[in-house]
C-alpha cells in the first residue's frame, strides 16, 4: 500500500508543478519576456515528459493546438 501513496504523492506533486509552470508561463507572455518565455515552455515540456514516462495523466490535456505550450491556442492555459 506505501507505493500507491508515494505514486499518489508524485503525481499530486507533478500536477502541482505543471499548473505553477503553466501560471509562470502565462505570465511570462504577458510581460513580453521571451527569454523567460523560452524557459518556462523548456519547464513545461519537461514536466509532461516526466508525466508521460512515469504514466501520470496530467490535467492540463486542453493545449490541443499542438505546440506544447500548455495553451489551447486561444491564449488558454489548460491548468490552472
Amino acid at each position: 500500500m506505501g507505493v500507491l501513496v508515494e505514486t499518489s504523492e508524485f503525481a499530486a506533486e507533478l500536477r502541482h508543478r505543471v499548473r505553477v509552470a503553466i501560471r509562470a508561463l502565462d505570465a511570462a507572455q504577458v510581460e513580453g519576456d521571451g527569454y523567460a518565455v523560452d524557459i518556462r515552455a523548456g519547464e513545461l515540456e519537461s514536466l509532461r515528459r516526466i508525466a508521460r514516462e512515469n504514466g501520470v495523466t496530467l490535467d492540463d490535456e486542453s493545449d490541443n493546438d499542438g505546440d506544447n505550450d500548455g495553451n489551447d491556442g486561444n491564449g488558454q492555459a489548460g491548468v490552472r
